[in-house]
């Protein structure tokens, strides 16, 4: 029985609410939108005309359906004014009058973000037992944190300082600390490859407008928590998302081995996170460059796009990390991140 993978892409739109600290950006009450995508390639590639493809969605006792408009090799269709929450997803795609694949699964609406979700389709003819993946992307690690409150951060992610990282309110919360303490980051297995490129992003917030200050480890060692920095084989970032020149510049900075800053660039001092409002970080890094885009507000108003090149690393670290280089006082500042995605492109 051949099978075929679905990436599904559904976007959330609406009123995006405050929220407290403590507060997921899967909780807001506002109604939002869910525009469903379909790429149909892999179908025609594998000798399906698709002509109809329908979906329904359901949640609790909700229900909602539609035929998607077919335009080339692609389906999409948007279901409107639906309330944030977990939504089960059923497929039917058809071939003229016959029904050709169906399949199922959930995805999770969420204001004003983005979230992938991957549903199985099975064709009904064939007894040949096939996958073929229908998103574009390799995904290395996938975290949406959405699991039941924990003093652990589980789900593979080490922590190089316990009693400042946990899972609360469907998101890892991380803790501001006191300077000489390990950093306040999670970790998890991974090996850079030279000739591969890869993308991550993540979701991001601080409950305060004047201290946000995010780091991201690629090929990092962590043999001293404290300095985490000192050891990375590939590429340390920083990004200063808040703007208070009295405490650090209001800018990115990379780093390679010994600690040592190699390059940095200014933002524009306007372009600023708001506490308790999530900001967008994206990377694609290869071997000699990373380009980097921060929306800080999430919403397109603000938004950097910085380019770096840089010297091939001569070795590929142990690990990716993720965290707050934030030493303004031992929990004195929340950070919340989301979504967590790293891929090979």
């Amino acid at each position: 029985m051949k099978r075929l993978i679905i990436l599904f892409s559904l976007i959330s739109l609406g009123l995006l609410i405050s929220c407290s600290q403590m507060s997921s950006p899967t909780e807001p009450q506002e109604a939002a939108d869910l525009s469903i995508n379909m790429l149909l390639k892999p179908a025609t590639a594998n000798g399906y005309n698709v002509t109809r493809v329908h979906v329904r969605i359901t949640r609790n006792t909700f229900a909602d359906s539609m035929d998607l408009t077919i335009d080339g090799e692609s389906a999409s269709g948007t279901f409107t004014d639906l309330k944030v929450g977990t939504y089960q997803i059923e497929v039917w795609v058809y071939e003229d009058t016959t029904l050709i694949a169906t399949g199922s699964g959930t995805g999770q609406v969420k204001a004003g973000k983005t979230i992938n979700v991957t549903i199985t389709v099975t064709f009904l003819t064939g007894n040949l037992g096939v996958t073929v993946n229908w998103g574009e992307k390799n995904v290395i690690i996938f975290d949406d944190f959405n699991r039941t409150d924990n003093s652990e951060v589980g789900n593979g992610w080490l922590e190089a300082n316990p009693d400042f990282a946990c899972i609360s309110s469907n998101t890892l919360e991380l803790k501001s600390i006191n300077l000489g303490q390990p950093n306040s980051l999670v970790y998890r297995s991974f090996i850079f490859d030279i000739m591969k490129t890869y993308k991550f992003s993540f979701y991001v917030k601080s409950s305060s407008s004047n201290s946000n200050y995010i780091q991201i480890l690629i090929g990092a060692n962590l043999s001293d928590p404290v300095h985490p920095m000192a050891d990375v084989d590939v590429l340390g970032i920083t990004i200063a998302l808040s703007n208070d020149p009295a405490r650090a510049p209001h800018n990115v900075r990379l780093f390679r081995d010994s600690n040592s800053e190699f390059t940095s660039q200014m933002m524009n001092s306007s372009n600023v996170a708001q506490a308790n409002t999530y900001s967008k970080i994206e990377g694609v890094v290869t071997a000699n460059e990373l380009e980097l885009t921060i929306d800080f507000l999430n919403d397109g108003t603000r938004v950097e796009n910085l380019t770096f090149s840089f010297d091939t690393p001569s070795s590929s670290g142990k690990y990716f990390a993720i965290g707050n280089y934030d030493g303004i006082g031992a929990g004195i500042v929340t950070y919340n991140i989301d979504d967590f995605k790293l891929e090979e492109l």
